[in-house]
């Protein structure tokens, strides 16, 4: 049963407990993890887990040997205890035993599966969204008005009033995975802890530092400018601070999609400005003659090509058996360098 965003809150108040199976996934991986520990915390209540026990497997695992879900979910606990069984590392097709024992299980246990982007052929996400007693939960990136509600529950816990004007700023300016939008949005609600009111212009230096503070763009800025030693030199920093290949490429592939939307643009008649204008979130005013680097330097062809081999790194450092530093390094210099080092 797939649960449309409209339906969550019905969801995690009471719906999710007709359910014996969930499957939580999306691109934004910092959101589906916070749905992960809502459910979590809904099911195991932190003055009362004598009741539960959460158990977390990985799926390599349970392909090497099936009987390691199997008993997780057939057996009965000799003190009673129901068992949040979290499965993680999934992949997007599934064999028919992992379908056998998720369907054939009928005690009060909970299974719920944490995965990245599935496509709607994917063999998971359709298993999920057909059965009547499994719920797959899609986690897309927040939109403006998920972005405003954000921002309400935030300021409500934190019983602060922020003015309309900084609400609008920061639903306008504001995006990118959710664990950032909420940093940036706790950021702004703490400063006004200590007594100090928060006004417009507080509210654009905070977000116009975060935005300064951005890892990706040191990496960006030398790949635009054909500087490839200086960028690799970027990725290994990244990586070593723990940011993983696939948020790495999706960032890099993001920015050469607003080049791709500004170049069509003007394709269409609007010129480099109205065009450049029209990107939401804004680009940083101090990241623009970079990006303006870009529209001039990229033809709409070698945007193309840039975005759908960043796409297949991605789906080779999920698919694929290699460490996906090595895989990037070497597509890294096939895509970069052979087709967009272009030259001046």
């Amino acid at each position: 049963m797939k649960i449309f965003p409209n339906n969550e809150n019905i969801f995690f108040d009471q719906g999710f407990n007709q359910y014996k199976a969930i499957l939580i996934f999306g691109q934004d991986s910092s959101l589906v993890l916070e749905k992960v520990l809502l459910l979590e915390k809904k099911i195991i209540p932190e003055d009362n887990d004598a009741s539960f026990s959460k158990i977390t497997l990985d799926y390599h695992d349970i392909e090497q040997d099936y009987s390691v879900l199997l008993h997780e979910t057939q057996a009965m606990s000799l003190i009673s205890k129901k068992k949040f069984i979290l499965i993680e590392n999934i992949a997007t097709s599934i064999k028919k035993e992992f379908k056998e024992i998720i369907s054939s299980y009928s005690s009060e246990h909970l299974v719920v599966i944490k995965a990245g982007e599935l496509s709607p052929s994917s063999s998971l996400r359709k298993f999920f969204e057909s059965e009547k007693d499994l719920a797959a939960l899609p986690c897309y990136t927040p939109d403006k008005i998920q972005i405003k509600q954000l921002i309400f529950k935030k300021a409500q816990e934190k019983k602060l009033d922020l003015p309309r004007e900084c609400v609008d700023f920061i639903v306008k300016n504001s995006g990118g995975e959710y664990s950032t939008i909420s940093t940036e949005i706790d950021k702004i609600l703490s400063y006004s802890e200590g007594g100090d009111e928060v006004t417009l212009d507080v509210v654009k230096e905070i977000l116009s530092a975060s935005s300064e503070k951005n890892s990706y763009d040191p990496l960006i800025k030398n790949i635009i400018s054909g500087n490839f030693i200086s960028a690799e030199k970027e990725f290994t920093k990244l990586t070593y601070s723990g940011v993983h290949v696939v948020a790495i490429s999706r960032n890099i592939a993001t920015h050469f999609i607003k080049l791709l939307k500004v170049k069509t643009q003007m394709l269409q008649g609007k010129n480099e400005k109205e065009a450049t204008s029209s990107i939401r979130p804004p680009i940083f005013f101090k990241n623009l003659l970079d990006f303006q680097s870009g529209v001039k330097k990229y033809s709409i062809q070698d945007l193309v090509f840039t975005i759908n081999s960043l796409t297949k790194i991605e789906e080779k450092c999920k698919t694929q058996n290699i460490d996906s530093k090595l895989l990037w390094e070497r597509e890294f210099f096939a895509v970069f360098l052979e087709k967009t080092a272009i030259q001046p």
